[in-house]
């Protein structure tokens, strides 16, 4: 639990001035009177990803489904979704099971007969994350 005391101590070490940190104490004093709030109630149970015109929240648990990863100088947030059960805006959907077109160097290798997957196993620095999120 944390009481009015704790939390000016938190804002000293801070860095807020003593007045205002004393200010602080004695509105969380009389906002909470005898219920002091517990840590896990200051505490955000998810991460929240954002970039232009777009937010994604994840719960803190799941946070290892997310991936940043740069693909041919675009770069990609990508979420493992293995649970089948998958909406948007409350609505089911159903992500199909493709395989995507092969790209000009794939095309260009197997009209050259050679095994694009065994030169996956030389390059594939190229095609990992560049980094997980920091969760």
């Amino acid at each position: 639990m944390i009481d009015d005391i704790q939390i000016r101590d938190i804002l000293l070490d801070a860095g807020v001035s003593e007045e205002k940190a004393e200010e602080m104490q004695t509105a969380y004093r009389e906002k909470v009177q005898n219920h002091p709030l517990s840590a896990d109630n200051l505490v955000d149970k998810k991460t929240v990803i954002t970039a232009p015109g777009i937010s994604v929240q994840v719960k803190k648990d799941f946070t290892s489904c997310v991936h940043l990863q740069n693909v041919d100088g675009h770069r990609y947030l990508m979420i493992d979704l293995d649970d089948p059960d998958i909406q948007v805006n409350g609505m089911s959907v159903e992500i199909p099971e493709t395989t995507l077109p092969p790209t000009s160097e794939e095309a260009m290798l197997e009209q050259l007969g050679t095994d694009f997957v065994s030169l996956e196993s030389t390059d594939s620095a190229a095609d990992e994350p560049d980094s997980d999120l920091p969760f």
